[in-house]
């Protein structure tokens, strides 16, 4: 896995006017983008099921919504839901994302030709109270992404 600048002309890079966070991860993959989406969907480690419980307890006392809901269903389909992603298009570029008072974001899982798939992201902030929500995830984003990435694989 190796990391790598958001892909130009997407979905994702269009997503929002100002963008305060960007990130992006790539690695080999075998599969359609809705294959390769259901996987990374479809179970969460120990770990991340536990970095998810933890962010949750952090943020509750800022009115934040849970990340770590109980749905086991994996629809990739526009209106699809799945924990905190919701699929606002399905495409060859899968573009998962929510809007909430604090920030907005917008998650793509990508299949390019050469047989990588490449999980991007994109955050626009709400002001400070974005900004400190942000600042207390960001190192479960970074882990969270790249073990949700490794599962398209599995």
């Amino acid at each position: 896995m190796e990391t790598v600048p958001i892909p130009g002309g997407t979905l994702v890079e269009k997503a929002f006017p100002r963008v305060d966070y960007a990130d992006a991860y790539r690695t080999p993959a075998v599969g359609t983008a809705p294959e390769l989406a259901r996987r990374m969907l479809a179970g969460r480690s120990r770990m991340g099921g536990r970095l998810l419980r933890i962010r949750d307890a952090l943020v509750r006392p800022f009115g934040v919504q849970p990340a770590h809901r109980g749905s086991s269903e994996v629809r990739i389909e526009a209106g699809g839901a799945r924990g905190p992603f919701h699929a606002l298009e399905v495409s060859d570029e899968e573009v998962f994302g929510e809007d909430d008072r604090h920030l907005d974001y917008r998650v793509s899982l990508q299949l390019a030709r050469d047989r990588l798939a490449m999980l991007s992201t994109v955050v626009r902030f709400h002001g400070n109270a974005g900004r400190a929500y942000f600042l207390i995830v960001r190192p479960f984003h970074r882990v969270l992404a790249r073990r949700l990435l490794a599962a398209v694989n599995r």
